[in-house]
């Protein structure tokens, strides 16, 4: 059976180390390499060698007599943390690395997070055990308080008296056979089994994986708690699409089988970016295991595999399911322009290849169409693209200091409407907009009833609202956290075509976010630092002069951690403070909070300068034909002008 297995950790947890010595000691490796040596399997790439970080996701392969596992490696540190994410559509297990030291961090949070709400089962290994300062003791119970769940330390590979005991207490049954002498050991791990594969036990194992400690233990322990009931129900054969690659002028499309088998010259169907459904042939299937390629002829069910010969499918895209959309929980914060001689097409289009590898990088023409804009997360990935372009394109290039990535989102409920009627075209439709709960996009429902409009145009309304980030009025920043309803909507019998609904619905967005108040959201940083008594005062300090608040310390015997919630804007590049007046000797961590409204909201408007009457790029006006010619209602007289009763 197949099993793919995630293995996560902050930077400088072991991670790496972790994966190489469990391949080398399944004998999958013949020569085990390191981090410091930079001849890690793993990290393949030169810039990973260099940096001595993972930045790309990889996988390597343990084969036994009944089980494939592919060892996914994924990155640690919180610029790669989209690349690390994708990874997770396709892992069955996870298994989070935490240093025996520091314990539990903010990425450690994350991480479990967003394993847990794809109920994916999670291990977490303590490593480091043979660090001076170490506390296993402490990071078990962090780990209980993180998870709220039971769970259990292994120390041996066979069970002895006081585990038996200890894990009976998980269940009545498994406690009432123990108490009458009548447990078996196949009882009991059955129990344990089925508890982990649905969330509600988790294992802990601990060890130093430089000195090869521990992992034969959780080795052990992993194989006989593997979920073996894993089954999807299709007609036809799925594959998730989880991370594209250009190789020699090779797209590889990296995929995990969900169902069925596919073969060479196989025909697949996706959508394209733009709705398009397309049919295309897989021209080959390469089996990866870290820098190695083997072509092979089909693929089944629970295999990783690159496919060629697929032109425009994207990550989060599902093979043979079009209508099937994944999505990213994690976003970036910054954009940059970027700074180089290079001809403006030709960069244009070298970055849209970035971003089929990377789609978190947005590149896009700014709205002047001089300049090339990324989407990014912090400045050590800026240092990596500088680097990954000079490379892969063969030119130099320079960002410009990073600005926010701001949102918009609506104060109250509001109607929109629109209608797009040129000379034999028609669509109506009418949708209420409300406020959604912070963090959660765009949602949409439908209460219009079907003899009015039928559920294939209903669902076209769906895919167009979804088909591109609209516009808010403040500063013409994505809207999110709204909950769009379908109330009403009306077709044509001849005249309705494919794209009109697709005016009609966007017309209608606009219409109604420029009928009401919208609120201008900033991202926010979490905020988790260690440092030494003296140096407390000087980070609250920093943390409330750039617009955040703080917990209280928590003081401990030799440090003291602090935790809070700062805007982006004012704290992205205070790592690099941070470590120069600490000298080192502290630990700083800045992860993803979410998005709240500005404080500084005149001062923002001013500089944008946005004109939400005037952006050629959107309209809420709406068209309608009168003794055969079309004319413009403007979105302010809109409402009044539908063929439709308004609300």
């Amino acid at each position: 059976m197949n099993h793919t297995i995630g293995v996560f950790a902050h930077v400088d947890t072991g991670k790496t180390t972790f994966v190489e010595q469990w391949l080398y000691n399944s004998g999958s490796l013949k020569r085990k390499g390191r981090v410091d040596h930079k001849n890690s399997f793993l990290d393949q790439h030169r810039i990973e060698k260099a940096r001595g970080i993972t930045i790309f996701s990889d996988y390597g392969m343990i084969e036994t007599a009944t089980d494939r596992l592919y060892i996914m490696d994924t990155p640690g540190h919180v610029d790669f943390q989209m690349e690390m994410e994708r990874a997770l559509n396709v892992i069955d297990v996870g298994v989070v690395l935490v240093s025996a030291k520091e314990g539990i961090v903010s990425h450690t949070r994350t991480v479990y997070h967003l394993l847990t709400d794809r109920n994916i089962p999670v291990i977490f290994f303590i490593n480091k055990t043979d660090l001076l300062g170490a506390d296993v003791k402490k990071v078990t119970s962090m780990i209980d308080q993180l998870t709220g769940t039971d769970s259990y330390l292994f120390e041996t590979s066979d069970l002895k008296a006081a585990d038996t005991e200890a894990l009976a207490l998980l269940d009545d049954q498994l406690m009432e056979d123990y108490s009458s002498d009548a447990l078996k050991e196949t009882d009991l791990l059955t129990v344990i089994t089925e508890r982990f594969k649905h969330g509600r036990f988790v294992p802990i194992f601990k060890g130093a994986t430089l000195h090869n400690e521990g992992l034969d233990v959780f080795d052990c322990w992993l194989k006989r708690m593997l979920p073996r009931d894993k089954h999807i129900e299709y007609h036809k054969p799925v594959a998730d699409v989880f991370k594209v690659r250009y190789e020699n002028g090779e797209r590889l499309v990296f995929v995990k089988v969900l169902a069925g088998e596919f073969n060479v010259r196989d025909e697949v169907t996706y959508k394209t970016a733009t709705s398009e459904l397309v049919t295309e042939k897989i021209t080959a299937i390469k089996q990866m295991n870290g820098p190695k390629q083997t072509s092979i002829q089909s693929a089944t069910t629970g295999m990783l595999v690159a496919l060629v010969g697929l032109s425009g499918i994207q990550v989060f895209d599902r093979l043979n399911d079009p209508d099937y959309q994944g999505t990213s929980k994690l976003k970036p914060t910054l954009t940059v322009d970027i700074i180089t001689s290079a001809e403006l097409h030709h960069l244009h289009k070298d970055m849209l290849k970035l971003t089929e590898e990377d789609p978190s990088l947005a590149a896009r023409l700014s709205q002047d169409k001089a300049r090339v804009q990324l989407d990014v997360h912090g400045e050590v990935q800026l240092e990596i693209l500088a680097d990954l372009i000079a490379e892969r394109f063969g030119y130099e290039v320079v960002f410009s200091q990073p600005d926010i990535l701001y949102q918009e989102t609506i104060k109250q409920p509001v109607y929109g409407y629109g209608h797009f009627e040129p000379l034999k075209h028609y669509a109506e439709v009418h949708l209420l907009l409300e406020p959604a709960t912070r963090g959660s996009g765009i949602q949409f429902k439908s209460t219009c009833d079907v003899n009015q409009l039928s559920v294939s145009h209903q669902r076209l309304i769906k895919q167009h609202l979804f088909e591109k980030p609209h516009k808010g009025t403040v500063i013409g920043a994505p809207v999110t956290d709204v909950s769009v309803t379908l109330t009403s909507g009306q077709a044509h019998e001849k005249h309705t075509s494919g794209g009109d609904f697709r005016e009609a619905t966007w017309r209608a967005i606009r219409q109604a976010l420029l009928m009401t108040d919208m609120v201008l959201l900033e991202p926010l940083y979490h905020v988790e630092a260690t440092v030494t008594p003296d140096l407390l005062g000087k980070l609250m300090q920093d943390i409330i002069k750039a617009g955040g608040e703080t917990d209280a310390p928590l003081i401990r015997e030799t440090d003291i951690f602090l935790t809070g919630r700062v805007p982006v804007k004012t704290f992205y590049d205070y790592p690099k403070k941070f470590l120069s007046y600490t000298k080192g000797d502290g630990q700083l961590s800045l992860s993803f909070y979410g998005y709240d409204e500005v404080n500084d909201l005149a001062s923002i408007t001013a500089a944008q300068a946005y004109d939400p009457w005037h952006d050629e790029e959107t309209t809420g006006d709406s068209i309608f034909c009168q003794k055969g010619k079309g004319y413009t209602v403007k979105a302010n007289e809109a409402a009044q002008a539908m063929h439709l009763p308004i609300i």
